[in-house]
């Protein structure tokens, strides 16, 4: 029986009883790609190596990997300093890591620390709240949240609030400060809640309405759409997507024409 050159070589190998040379050839071949657990020669611990979800890696790489990934973060963190971070898949994307989503996303666990860079959700951050941001640009948070919150649950468009606001371009205000970003940043923070792409609201309206509701519920069994309405003071235009928010969410849940108390709403109470 003919074995292929990389078979024999570990068979010589191993009947020397020493692995870890042929284990270390193999990792830094493997490159980024790495190597499947059953293939470690029981070298799961050994010092060089890191093991990353199903595969592992030369800890040399990776820490080069990690290098890499603070500097594109600082760079991203500079040009978009309203942003909680970058996206796993985009920053995959720029590293060229040639494995798939679960062994990057494995990787990012594995590498990341507070005081290097850490994993929320779907993004990679400097830091848990995001990159630290100047006074100008705090400021200029702070009358875009008051003026949200004056809007209540009537949203007038991203774009309307940009020309109505005294705030977005305005002089003084920082070239970053534009309306997706604010609004994205808004909403990273909890300091806004998106009913969909096109409806915001703070999240001061928010947990008020959520209040009314409980209140509704704890002396009705059920709530219509024109009650709704009415208990919320929307239009049909944003009472609509509000309430689908609300299933979506699982505050409310419809039953035919009518909606009950659901389940997130219910565990708030308690």
């Amino acid at each position: 029986k003919r074995f292929d050159d990389q078979v024999q070589e570990r068979l010589l190998v191993m009947e020397d009883g020493d692995t870890s040379e042929l284990f270390l050839q193999n990792l830094q071949s493997a490159g980024l790609v790495g190597l499947d657990l059953a293939e470690a020669l029981g070298q799961q611990d050994h010092p060089q190596a890191l093991v990353a979800g199903k595969r592992i890696y030369a800890r040399e790489l990776l820490e080069r990997l990690a290098g890499q990934i603070r500097e594109m973060l600082e760079q991203y963190a500079a040009r978009f300093p309203l942003r909680l971070g970058m996206p796993k898949e985009e920053a995959r994307r720029k590293v060229k890591f040639k494995g798939g989503s679960a062994d990057w996303n494995a990787v990012c666990q594995a590498l990341a620390r507070p005081g290097r860079w850490q994993v929320a959700g779907d993004r990679i951050v400097l830091r848990a709240g995001g990159p630290d941001l100047t006074e100008p640009l705090r400021q200029a948070l702070g009358q875009a949240v008051a003026e949200l919150e004056g809007f209540g649950l009537h949203w007038p468009g991203l774009e309307n609030w940009a020309e109505q606001s005294r705030v977005f371009g305005q002089p003084g205000t920082p070239a970053a400060f534009v309306p997706v970003e604010v609004a994205r940043h808004l909403v990273d923070h909890g300091l806004a809640v998106a009913a969909n792409n096109d409806y915001l609201v703070s999240t001061a309206a928010y947990t008020a309405l959520l209040e009314k509701l409980r209140a509704h519920f704890q002396t009705e069994p059920e709530m219509s759409f024109s009650l709704f309405r009415e208990l919320s003071g929307l239009t049909r235009k944003l009472g609509i997507p509000m309430l689908e928010h609300l299933d979506q969410t699982g505050m409310t849940l419809r039953r035919g024409d009518v909606r009950v108390a659901g389940s997130a709403l219910k565990e708030i109470e308690e």
